[in-house]
C-alpha cells in the first residue's frame, strides 16, 4: 500500500484495493481468507499489475538501449545476405500485457542468459517477485513457435 500511495492519489481507489486484499475468495462453495494479495481475476488486478510493472517497462527500455549495438548487420562475404551471427549487431525487444511478457533478443546465447539474469534480479530486488519457471524459457523463434496472448509467434 505504501508503494501504491506514492503513485495513486485517489483515496477511494486505495480503499478499494485495501478491501480487495482483505476480501478473500470462494472456491468450491468454501470461503477462504486471503493475506497473500489480490487474486488474478480481481477487477483491480489489471490496474495494479500495470502500476507495479511500469517500473519493469522503464527498466526494459533502458536495458534495450544499452544492449543495442550496430546500425545494420554485416553482409556475408560474396553473398547478398545479412549475417545472422554478426557480433556487432544486437537488439532487444520487449512486449508486456498485464503480468505476461516476451523478450526477443538478437544476440548470442550468452547475451540471452545475461539479459534473463538481469530481468530476474530486477524483479526480485525491486518487487520481491520471481519469474515463473514453467512459463520462462529460451527458444529460437525460427525453430519453435511461442504462444503469447493467444497468438503463436514464429520467425520464418
Amino acid at each position: 500500500m505504501k508503494f501504491l500511495r506514492r503513485r495513486i492519489n485517489c483515496a477511494k481507489f486505495l480503499a478499494l484495493i485495501k478491501n480487495s486484499i482483505k476480501a478473500g475468495y470462494v472456491y468450491k462453495s468454501d470461503f477462504y481468507v486471503s493475506d497473500v494479495g489480490i487474486f488474478q481475476r480481481n477487477a483491480t488486478s489489471f490496474i495494479l499489475n500495470n502500476i507495479y510493472l511500469h517500473e519493469l517497462d522503464i527498466f526494459m527500455v533502458l536495458l534495450a538501449k544499452s544492449f543495442k549495438k550496430g546500425k545494420t548487420r554485416r553482409k556475408i562475404w560474396k553473398v547478398d545476405s545479412k549475417d545472422p551471427f554478426d557480433p556487432n549487431f544486437r537488439r532487444l525487444y520487449y512486449i508486456r500485457y498485464v503480468d505476461d511478457f516476451v523478450v526477443s533478443i538478437l544476440g548470442s546465447r550468452k547475451d540471452i542468459v545475461d539479459i534473463q539474469t538481469k530481468i530476474s534480479s530486477f524483479l526480485l530486488d525491486e518487487f520481491k517477485l520471481n519469474l515463473h519457471n514453467e512459463k520462462m524459457f529460451i527458444t529460437r523463434f525460427s525453430k519453435t513457435a511461442t504462444y503469447f496472448l493467444g497468438v503463436f509467434i514464429k520467425d520464418n
